[in-house]
């Protein structure tokens, strides 16, 4: 008498849905990574890093971006560099964070000359 084994289903994994844009697979398949530093509504700075600047902006907008901008909402957005990769992203994240909120202001300035090729 032959045995059967039988088989269950397998759920599948749940994945987080962030409005049709798939950060996952985007950061994937790009390498390009940015960081970036929002004015908030009662001056403070908040740097990030992101794939997609104005995608994520519009989350922080919402609320949903990130704890600090939920207490300090963003006005909008100083400057962003482009960086090679997630790893370079990082370490210059921590290094602005380590910055006055003045110095975080005059880099702002720096990579808005250089983006617009002054």
């Amino acid at each position: 008498m032959k045995h059967i084994k039988l088989q269950y289903p397998v759920k599948p994994k749940k994945r987080q849905k962030n409005n049709g844009f798939d950060l996952v697979k985007t950061a994937k398949t790009t390498s390009v990574w940015f960081v970036y530093l929002l004015e908030c509504l009662n001056g403070k700075i908040y740097t990030g890093i992101t794939i997609n600047v104005e995608a994520r902006f519009n989350k922080h907008l919402t609320g949903k971006g990130a704890k600090f901008t939920k207490m300090n909402p963003p006005s909008n957005i100083i400057a962003t560099k482009q960086c090679k990769n997630r790893s370079e992203a990082v370490k210059l994240e921590y290094q602005i964070k380590q910055l006055s909120p003045a110095k975080k202001r005059a880099l702002g300035l720096i990579w808005n000359e250089i983006n617009q090729g002054a």
